[in-house]
Order: structure tokens, then C-alpha cells, then sequence
């Protein structure tokens, strides 16, 4: 997690330190916290702010657009005594850090999201976990907001989910049983076309929207490869296993190549992740025996890289050894695979 942390006295500057020995950042003082945050906003997962709750308000007030996009904001007192998670609690992680840091401290995370404190699941904490896409923002409030009060709930899914949900949440095996929509406060959709599933759910019926992304593609390149050229594999690739880019969650690849521009360029293209895996993770697959797979290796490969195999065992890999769909493909410098997460998923 990239942090930024930000102090106005001499024993907040001490915290700060002594926080970023565990958790390294950037540190800005009280002459300039202003041009830093500026600087930050943008850049950092999470800005921790040793000072005044006040400040830190006003500070931030003209940069905050949108829960999906904004960074966590937490601020301690310079006794590390409370760490307040102030903005961004899910989606951002500031809850789950205000926790992490009062451990550091010895101080008391101070978190005031209805779902936290009533020890209900948060869907928009569940989605960011298993990777999904949540397609309808707006609706998460409907759907909090009865999971807190215990309304009754229902949840569809494409997919198992590992987990037990309160009693007042109902999980319903098909979208065409003779279902009384009606009588739930609000529902939950999870599948890879959400609004075909959720169509036969009643308007009046809040519905939140969760896209499963279950696919995984495995990245071999040579360096130096434009960014252009790959996405333009990438393009083909798809369109030849008649998959969407809005289904895939991740690009996989190893350790050597977690810094090539092109493969980063492209996750970003398309709001994927990227996985990256060490000759270690790598020399745990089963080459013979990938899920019922065999997995193709290359003595070039395995010289140039250390591994026998990079694209198709990073997407075994980053499928948490999941469904081999296709193997490697070539273009020029670049190869493709691809792989089907189809394990549960965790609440």
C-alpha cells in the first residue's frame, strides 16, 4: 500500500516515524502538508494525518469525488491514542488500516460504518475482496442499510459463496423459482451479466449489481514490447474465445516482468488487476497435471526467465488453480493464456 503521511508537531513527527518504519511512506510536515496532499491525492492508496480532525476536514473537503475512487483518509491524535477512519472505510481499506495502525500504536481504531459496528457483512467490502465489479454504486445504501436494521435480504449468485450470512439474508438457487420478490427489502445480484439475472426482480425492489470477473490472463513478453502491440494481442484474444474485457479481473506474469510498461499500461486500460508470481510459486504447478491440464514448457523460456512456462502458469496461478480455457497463444514477442476462476466466494 502506497501511503503519505502528514504531521504538524514534534511528537506527531516521532509517531509518523515510527509508523513508517513499518509501513514506509512519504512524510510531510506542517510547512508543507499542503503541496504534499495536493501531490498525494491522486498518487497514494491511503493519507494518515497526525493532527487536528479539523484541519484534516478542510484540507480534503475540495479533492473527495467519489467512494469508488477517493483514498483512505485516517487521522491520529500525536499520542497515537485514536486512529480514525475517516474516509474511504471499505472501498479504500481505511477501516481495515486504522485497525492495523492502533495495533502498531497501541491506540483504539475508531470506525464508524454501520456495518463495522452492527458485525453485519459489507457487500461493497465483499465485492472488493473477490474481485467483483460493483455496477451500481448508488444501491449500496439500500442494501446496507437492511442488512443493518435485519430486513429481509436476498442474495443470487452465480457462483458458491463460502460463508454464512445473517438469518434475515436468504440465498435463492435460481433466478426463475416462483421467488415473491416483493416481500425482500433489497437484493444482491452476482453474475457475469447482472442486469440479465436481476430482470425479473420487481423495481420497487432495490437491487445491487455485482459483475463477477472470473477470468485470468497469463503475459509472456519480451522487453520492450509497445503497449500498443499488446493490446492488440490482447484484443484478438478475446475476440477469438468470445470473452469480454469487462469479465477479466487480472493479468498474470512473473516477477521478472512486474515492471514492464505494456502489461501495466494494459491492466490499466482495461481496470484489471495484475498478479505477479516468483520461479518459487511457479515450480509448485504441476506442468503435467495443471486441473487436468497440460501445460506447455519451453527450454528457451525456462533459460531466459527461470521458469518453463510464464503465461500459462500465471494464469493457472492467478485462477487459483482453476479452469485451463486456453493455452499458450503467440504473437510477435507477446504470448497469451487463459484461465476460469470457478471457486467459491469468500464472505
Amino acid at each position: 500500500m502506497n501511503i503519505a503521511y502528514f504531521y504538524m508537531t514534534q511528537k506527531g513527527g516521532g509517531l509518523v516515524r515510527a509508523l513508517s518504519e513499518t509501513m514506509p511512506g512519504d512524510i510531510y510536515n506542517k510547512e508543507n502538508y499542503k503541496d504534499g496532499l495536493r501531490c498525494q491525492w491522486d498518487k497514494a492508496d491511503a493519507l494518515v494525518f497526525v493532527m487536528a480532525s479539523g484541519i484534516v476536514v478542510r484540507c480534503i473537503a475540495p479533492y473527495i469525488q467519489s467512494k469508488t475512487s477517493d483514498p483512505a483518509v485516517l487521522v491520529l491524535d500525536q499520542n497515537g491514542r485514536f486512529v480514525i477512519s475517516l474516509l474511504s472505510g471499505h472501498l479504500g481499506g481505511a477501516n481495515a488500516l486504522a485497525v492495523k495502525i492502533a495495533g502498531l500504536c497501541g491506540g483504539t481504531p475508531v470506525i464508524t460504518t454501520a456495518t463495522d459496528v452492527s458485525g453485519v457483512p459489507a457487500m461493497d467490502v465483499f465485492a472488493k475482496e473477490n474481485g467483483l465489479v460493483i455496477e451500481n454504486i448508488e444501491s449500496l445504501k439500500y442494501i446496507s442499510s437492511a442488512m443493518v436494521e435485519k430486513k429481509p435480504v436476498a442474495v443470487f449468485s452465480e457462483r458458491a459463496i463460502d460463508g454464512r450470512f445473517p438469518e434475515n439474508v436468504t440465498v435463492v438457487d435460481g433466478m426463475a423459482a416462483p421467488i415473491d420478490w416483493r416481500s425482500f427489502s433489497a437484493a444482491v445480484v452476482i453474475g457475469a451479466d447482472c442486469g440479465a439475472c436481476s430482470r425479473c426482480i420487481p423495481s420497487e425492489v432495490p437491487v445491487l449489481r455485482l459483475r463477477l470477473r472470473p477470468y485470468v490472463i497469463g503475459v509472456g513478453c519480451k522487453k520492450g514490447v509497445s503497449e500498443e502491440a499488446l493490446f492488440e494481442a490482447f484484443e484478438d484474444f478475446i475476440r477469438r474465445h468470445q470473452i469480454s474485457a469487462a469479465h477479466v479481473r487480472a493479468l498474470a506474469t512473473i516477477e521478472l516482468k512486474k515492471d514492464e510498461p505494456c502489461i501495466l499500461a494494459l491492466a490499466k486500460r482495461i481496470g484489471a488487476g495484475t498478479l505477479i508470481y516468483t520461479k518459487s510459486a511457479v515450480d509448485t504447478v504441476d506442468f503435467e497435471d495443471a486441473g487436468g491440464w497440460r501445460i506447455e514448457t519451453s527450454d528457451f523460456v525456462r533459460a531466459v526467465t527461470g521458469v518453463g512456462s510464464v503465461s500459462e502458469a500465471c494464469a493457472y496461478l492467478g485462477s487459483g488453480r482453476g479452469k485451463m480455457l486456453a493455452g499458450k497463444t503467440k504473437y510477435s514477442g507477446i504470448t497469451l493464456a487463459l484461465a476460469e476462476d470457478k471457486g467459491a466466494l469468500k464472505l
